[in-house]
Order: C-alpha cells, then structure tokens, then sequence
C-alpha cells in the first residue's frame, strides 16, 4: 500500500480536533441536509435534519418532481413533470442546466442515478416506461416498457445491479407489484404481488442489509422486505398520505415525505420502524433525496464499494491543495486531497464491510485516523 507523502501527521491531528470540536460547537454540522421538490410551489428546498437552516435552493420552477443527489460532483438533479424535462445544478442552486427537454418525455417523475456508470434513470408515469440516459442528457434510451401496468417509484440496487420499482395495474391501480430487473431493463421479474386494495408509490434500497422499504400509498403503511420480495414486515404505519421514501443505511435512518391538508412535513425512523420523529414541519414535500447520500466518504466514484479503484482515485489526486470534489479523492468536504483522506480510505477498506463489521461513527473514524497515524509513523522510520 502506497504511503502517503508529505507531512501528513500535523494535517491529521488538525482536521480532527475540528472534526471533534465542531460536535460541540456546531450541533448541525455533521448532519446529513434533505432535499425536497415542491411541486405547488415549484421549488426546490433543502434543510438540515434537525429542520434548521431551511431555505429554497432553486425556484421558479413549474411541477418538479423526482430528486437525486451526486455527491461526487456536488449535483442535484430534478424531473420537471409540467415542462417534461430534467433539470440539474450545483447543491446550492446556481449552475442550472436543461438536460432533457423537447425530447418526448410525458410526466417524468422518479429520478435516480448510477454515477460510476454516469447514467441516470426515471420513469414516465404517461408512457409507462423507465428510460435512462448519460448525466449529461445524451444518449436517451428505453429500459424498461410496461404493459402490464404503469411504473411510479424507482430505485436503484448498484451493487447489485439491479433496479426495483413500484407500480399499479392500468386497469386498477390498487392492483400494485414491486418488480426488478438488471440496469439494462432484461430479466424482468415480480418480486411482490399485492391485490389488497394497495397503492405503492415511493421506493428504496438497503444495499448492505440486503432490504427494500416502500410506502403504501392506500394502507398508509411503510413496508419492508428482503430483496426477494419474502419476509414483508410493517415499519411504520399511520401516516396519512404517505409520498417518496428514501433509506439512509450509514446512519441507520428512514425518512419519508407525507403530503396532505393538515400534515405536511418530512419524517423518519430508525430502519426498524422505532423512533418516529418530525423534522420539517410546514412544507409540502413531494420526492425527498438525502445529502450526504448514503455512500461511503471514500467511495469516490459512487459505485456504492470502497475498493482499489477508489484508492487509485486518492493516488492520482494526491497531493490537491485545493479545488478538490469527492470524485477526486477529497473524502471529508475540505476541497483538498490529502493524509486525512487515505486514511479515511483506509478505514473504509473494504466496503461493504464483512459480516459483522460495524460502520464507523465520525468520531470513531477521527480515532482510527489517528491510529493510523501511528502506523504511518512507525513505517516512515523503518
């Protein structure tokens, strides 16, 4: 394993005595920021978890739908299903591109992508279809035509190489399944079949537990299941009009958009459905996205593994003094490539971790950098 140059020890012992004072000072700045398209409103809003720091991102907008966040490029992406476009700019609005627009899309809604493959995917709820494209709006092909009904959640299962969604028969709606196939739209297949008055819409995966959570619309349920559709289990149940869904496996949350007269906000839960609890309160959340997305800090291409290519990543960046971006080998936000990031490499090496491995708390990481600070040292003077 290549040893990083320079000074490396100062930079470390800097970089986590902020990390663990800012826990103190700051009770927001580690906290994961949710993202949600406002559909009335035509807006896009982000805040912090704990609903501080609320504000419009971008506005201006007609019906914006479906969300996703790069983190590697420091991008959101949006359907627009009043304009049929999609839309992207920087998380904090300014950069704003038509990536698809005048191109045939009816009702665009859903949104995710496949960075490391640089492709994005939604579904068109008129055309009945999941199509796909590159980031940059190029290439648009079908993936996925249905005629057996109309598709409306999507999710992505990169690592391994899957994708689910949600949809209703055309004929009854509450005829509703969970299907999946590979990202190239062959081996369709039905993974759950429900014909009790269901209504499913929003769709997630939990990659390293192996889960997908869903909510039912009808039911007002959220649901869980193993990836084969075996094992269906309530999470949550109650909430009245329930939208999008979306699972943060690092930190062990579910958090889901409930749109209606008297209960608009954006709530979670832990994976087991324990702990419900508001967050944003007041708004009228259609499709939610988190940020950080739950992907590894030293997966830099977003394949969803920390492996050799993401180490080659931090090689060919190193040393960056500034300017730098996740996908080039920055894992802590701080616009350079440096020590500090090989050993959040490091700690994350290999991800997903083996059976039983536990997923390092932020502080834990900061020790485990220090550790390896050690080590470094210890070679240095062999």
């Amino acid at each position: 394993m290549m040893r990083p140059k320079g000074n490396v020890g100062n930079t470390v012992v800097a970089v986590c005595v902020v990390m663990l004072s800012t826990a103190v000072t700051d009770s927001n700045a580690d906290l994961p920021m949710v993202y949600w398209t406002d559909s009335t409103a035509g807006t896009i809003s982000r805040a912090y978890v704990d609903g501080t720091g609320q504000e419009i991102v971008v506005g201006s907008l007609f019906q914006p739908s479906g969300i996703a966040i790069d983190t590697t490029e420091g991008k959101i992406y949006w359907t627009d299903s009043g304009y049929d476009r999609i839309q992207r700019a920087n998380l904090d609005g300014t950069g704003f591109e038509d990536l698809i627009f005048n191109a045939g899309l009816q009702s665009p809604q859903d949104i995710q992508l496949d960075i490391a493959n640089g492709k994005m995917y939604w579904i068109d709820l008129t055309l009945n279809k999941i199509q796909r494209a590159n980031l940059d709006g190029s290439g648009i092909e079908d993936v996925v035509v249905s005629s057996w009904g109309r598709p409306y959640g999507l999710a992505l299962d990169l690592p391994h190489g899957k994708m689910y969604w949600t949809g209703g028969a055309q004929s009854n709606p509450y005829n509703a399944r969970i299907q999946r196939a590979n990202l190239s739209g062959s081996q369709i297949e039905d993974v759950i079949t429900l014909t009790e008055n269901d209504q499913m819409s929003g769709i997630d995966i939990d990659p390293v537990n192996e889960k997908m959570y869903w909510s039912n619309y009808h039911l007002k349920k959220i649901q869980m299941a193993d990836l084969d559709g075996s094992n269906i289990q309530d999470v949550v149940t109650g909430p009245p009009n329930l939208r999008d869904v979306d699972v943060d496996y690092i930190n062990g949350k579910v958090y889901w958009a409930d749109s209606s007269s008297s209960f608009d906000k954006i709530l979670r839960c832990n994976l087991d459905g324990s702990r419900i609890e508001d967050i944003i309160i007041n708004v009228n959340p259609n499709y939610i996205a988190i940020l950080p997305d739950p992907v590894p800090p030293a997966d830099f291409n977003g394949d969803l593994f920390v492996d050799g290519v993401d180490f080659l990543t931090w090689q060919t960046g190193y040393p960056t003094p500034s300017g730098a971006i996740r996908a080039t080998g920055d894992t802590d936000d701080d616009g350079d490539v440096d020590g500090v990031d090989f050993l959040t490499w490091q700690t994350w090496h290999p991800y997903p971790f083996p059976a039983g491995g536990a997923i390092p708390e932020p502080a834990a990481l900061c020790l485990l950098a220090l550790g390896g600070l050690v080590v470094l040292r210890r070679r240095a003077r062999c």
